[in-house]
This record gives structure tokens, C-alpha cells and sequence, in this order.
């Protein structure tokens, strides 16, 4: 017999896995199978009752979205109107001419590419991937929402801060910015990202030019957006206006909290809550390690800006959820 056979073949001589889109793209299939089968089954038994039709997927925000789509922004003083809703994905969604149904097949696409190149840029493990994709909370990237849009426009800006590119950066914080009000929950994780990260080693200028364009970026939505719902409602303010009469502004939680959909959504809710507070408890350790920085201590280990960025943002949402919404998750 030929010795070599009974040889262990060097790793180097092994040819590697296919990478990058070709991986991504099997996760992403996998990930549908996966879906259409669990589906296909919860409907067989009766536990899912509606398919995605013209009719089941009109409820809760798409009305408002429909209603801007169709005739614009309204506003009224006692806080029934549309103007709450940032104008990008409506009227992107009057533009494409699709329904209910088209809209959301778009939405599913768009988050599906979006999530694949980010899984691409960031190196995410195959099985990472599946998991985050397998998240029960995407399944508003499947309706008649902007969650989509703002998903594409957040992978676009964390990719930027990843590979240093100014432009994708701004561009998406302003399409972040025109999609939802995210400037109100930007705007702490975006200090939070520049005092950390100019705290490292020649990194002060970069990190103060960064947050300073930022600022404009997410000035520039706002200003947008103001304008526009000012040309049609008279109004330039009113998304401001219209969220204190829903209910959202600062006050102490009452407990217990509470989910308007019921104990179906409360289990799931209460989880995004508990991952708020650890991220805000991460981010008040690591300004402290910073402090200990600055006053000549040693310190933890050096994080990267959309780290930092994606951390802030996380304690943000989870902040705004307990102290603007009075217990309700």
C-alpha cells in the first residue's frame, strides 16, 4: 500500500470553505426554508390565522402610512394625525405604484440584501447570521413599515463607521433621520460614541469631525422633515406636538409595565427591556473605565466606534421605553 494514504493532510493543503456572499447567501436560503416551513406548520394547527393579504395588513401603523402615502400629512391639535410618521418610506412607497402586499414583498427584500451585505461587511459567523435573522422582532421588516428602510439606511451607516467611509456615515444617518425620529435616540448614542472614542489614542480629531457631521446629517432630517409637514399642515413641529398627546414624555415608569397587545407580545417586549438595561449598564462601565483613562488609570480594552454607536443607541431605546411611554413596552 501507497504510505502517503495513512499521511494526515496539512491544513494548508485543505481547500477552504466558500466565504462571503456565497455563505451568506446559503444562510439566507437556509433561513427562508426554515421560515416557509414553520409558517406552513403554525397555519396547518391553527395557531397562525391570516396569511399576508391586502386585507390582514391593514392594521395598527400601516394606516398612517397609507394615509400619508395616499394624501399627505395632516395635523390636529388633539393629537389624531399622521404627522408623528417620518415621510421617506411612504413616499417612497407612492412612488413604486405597489399595494399593501407589493410594499411588503419590497420590505422583505430590502432587509434580506441589506442584512446579508451587513453580515458580509461585519465577517458575522454563518451560524450568527441564522440566528439574528431567526430574531422574532423582524417580523415588522415584513409588513408595511419602515422598520425595513431604517434597517438598510443603520446597516449603511454602521458599515461606514466600520470601514471609516464618511460618506456612507452620512448618508445613513440622514436616511435613518427621514425614515423615523431617530434623532431623538441618535443624539445620546451619538456622545456617547465621540467621548469614547476620542478618549483613545489619537483618535480626538477624527472622533469630533465624525460626530460634528453627524449633528448636521441628523439636523438636516429634521429640518426636512419640518419643512415638508410646514408646507402642508401649517405646522413645523407637529411630530414633536403629536407624541406628548400619545403619551410619550418624560415621567417616572409605572410598574408594572405593560404591553397593549396583551401577554402574547409582554414576554418579548419585557426581553428587548431587559437588553436595554444591560446595555446601559455596559455603557455607564465603559465611561467609567474612560474616566479612570483620563485620570491616568488603567483602563479596559478599546472598543470600535459603531460598537460604541450600536451600544448607546440600544441603552437609548431601552431608556426611552421606561421613562417616555409611562409602563407601556
Amino acid at each position: 500500500m501507497n504510505g502517503n494514504l495513512l499521511r494526515p493532510t496539512p491544513p494548508e493543503a485543505i481547500a477552504p470553505l466558500p466565504a462571503g456572499r456565497y455563505t451568506s447567501l446559503q444562510v439566507l436560503g437556509l433561513h427562508l426554508l426554515l421560515l416557509a416551513s414553520l409558517t406552513s406548520a403554525l397555519y396547518c394547527f391553527g395557531i397562525i390565522r391570516f396569511l399576508p393579504a391586502e386585507a390582514t395588513l391593514r392594521n395598527w401603523d400601516v394606516v398612517w402610512y397609507e394615509q400619508i402615502k395616499t394624501s399627505g400629512y395632516s395635523y390636529s391639535p388633539k393629537g389624531i394625525s399622521n404627522v408623528a410618521f417620518f415621510p421617506l418610506f411612504p413616499y417612497l412607497w407612492r412612488y413604486s405604484g405597489l399595494g399593501l402586499l407589493g410594499i411588503s414583498l419590497v420590505n422583505a427584500g430590502l432587509f434580506l440584501a441589506a442584512a446579508t451585505w451587513l453580515a458580509r461587511q461585519l465577517a458575522l459567523p454563518a451560524r450568527l447570521q441564522l440566528l439574528l435573522l431567526s430574531t422574532p422582532v423582524l417580523l415588522f421588516m415584513i409588513v408595511p413599515y419602515s422598520e425595513a428602510l431604517f434597517f438598510a439606511f443603520g446597516a449603511l451607516l454602521l458599515a461606514g463607521l466600520r470601514q471609516r467611509r464618511l460618506g456612507w456615515w452620512l448618508l445613513g444617518l440622514l436616511g435613518c433621520g427621514l425614515t423615523r425620529s431617530a434623532s431623538t435616540l441618535f443624539m445620546p448614542a451619538l456622545f456617547f460614541m465621540v467621548v469614547l472614542w476620542a478618549g483613545q489614542p489619537g483618535q480626538r480629531r477624527t472622533a469630533l469631525r465624525w460626530g460634528a457631521w453627524a449633528v448636521l446629517a441628523l439636523a438636516l432630517s429634521v429640518g426636512i422633515v419640518a419643512l415638508m409637514q410646514w408646507q402642508q399642515t401649517g405646522e413645523p413641529l407637529g411630530f414633536v406636538k403629536v407624541k406628548r398627546a400619545w403619551g410619550q414624555f418624560f415621567r417616572l415608569p409605572d410598574f408594572p409595565l405593560f404591553d397593549p397587545s396583551g401577554i402574547d407580545m409582554l414576554w418579548l417586549d419585557g426581553l428587548g427591556i431587559w437588553l436595554g438595561v444591560a446595555a446601559t449598564a455596559l455603557c455607564a462601565w465603559l465611561f467609567g473605565q474612560q474616566l479612570g483613562r483620563w485620570r491616568g488609570r488603567a483602563a479596559g480594552a478599546v472598543l470600535p466606534p459603531e460598537v460604541l454607536f450600536s451600544l448607546g443607541y440600544c441603552a437609548s431605546t431601552g431608556l426611552f421605553l421606561l421613562f417616555f411611554q409611562g409602563g407601556s413596552i
